[in-house]
């Protein structure tokens, strides 16, 4: 009997199989009796929104990416839909890359996939990086201040990932060590805090208030009120979602907020 299958698929070729194959090397190796595939789209959740219009969302995502993406032929070879029991999904807001065509509202395609991809065990659940994939190493060493800025502005939005890169530490490095997750994981329950203006939270808010879907409302209200988006990385949120309560417990260990400058402050 066949293994099942969890399938993750990202934007990108490069960094974004790399990210996930170091999450799922440090975090599932040795806990489930699955096999494990990453799946390029090779395009960005808008392009994959026009693709998937034109069959008015009824081709399976998984036979779309297997008929145009030859990295992903290879990786899904001798592996049937029904062997793959959970799908998930990793795209970048990207909102300057957005690819649509004609007048239509980028915020209205990504509110609609949302909604689309909403649970692992049918059409896939989506997480989105915001402003893209390298949020996951723009933080500071025990500080929840990123080396960006947390309101990250629009309109300087195509420079995030030259500027996230630069004199920051992490950037080029592989996320091989528990260490440096964790240090992410914490982070991200700190920024949430922020994001969510509350002085403190715990499992139980996070698993009630703070999804995928109250994550984009929060943001296309900052980004409309604003002209601003929030950094904030897709892959602590998919962690704490899939393992919940006691990994919860044990990697949110920061209670309270730690910076140098607080551009929360700077930012109002």
């Amino acid at each position: 009997m066949r293994k099942p299958v969890k399938c993750f698929i990202v934007e990108g070729v490069d960094r974004d199989v790399r990210f996930i194959k170091e999450m799922t090397s440090t975090f599932f190796r040795g806990k489930f009796e699955s096999l494990v595939i990453c799946l390029p789209a090779a395009q960005n959740i808008y392009m994959l929104y026009e693709k998937m219009k034109r069959d008015s969302f009824e081709t399976d995502l998984i036979e779309l990416i297997r008929e145009d993406i030859a990295e992903a032929r290879e990786a899904l070879d001798g592996i049937t839909r029904q062997s793959i029991d959970e799908v998930y999904l990793f795209f970048d807001f990207d909102i300057h890359q957005n690819n649509l065509t004609g007048t239509q509202n980028p915020l209205a395609v990504l509110r609609t996939m949302v909604d689309f991809f909403d649970n692992e065990t049918e059409n896939g659940k989506l997480y989105i990086s915001y402003p893209m994939v390298e949020a996951i190493y723009d933080y500071r060493e025990g500080l929840c201040e990123p080396y960006t800025l947390c309101w990250y502005p629009l309109e300087r939005i195509n420079e995030y990932k030259k500027v996230s890169g630069k004199d920051n530490p992490h950037a080029s490095r592989h996320f091989l060590r528990y260490d440096e997750w964790c240090m992410a994981i914490a982070i991200f329950g700190l920024r949430v805090m922020c994001l969510f203006d509350v002085d403190e939270i715990d499992y139980s808010f996070f698993s009630n208030r703070i999804t995928v879907e109250t994550i984009f409302d929060r943001q296309k209200e900052l980004m409309e009120n604003k002209k601003s988006i929030f950094v904030l990385s897709a892959f602590p949120e998919f962690l704490l979602d899939y393992f919940r309560c006691d990994f919860w417990t044990k990697h949110v260990n920061r209670r309270k907020k730690k910076y140098d400058h607080c551009p929360k402050v700077m930012h109002q």
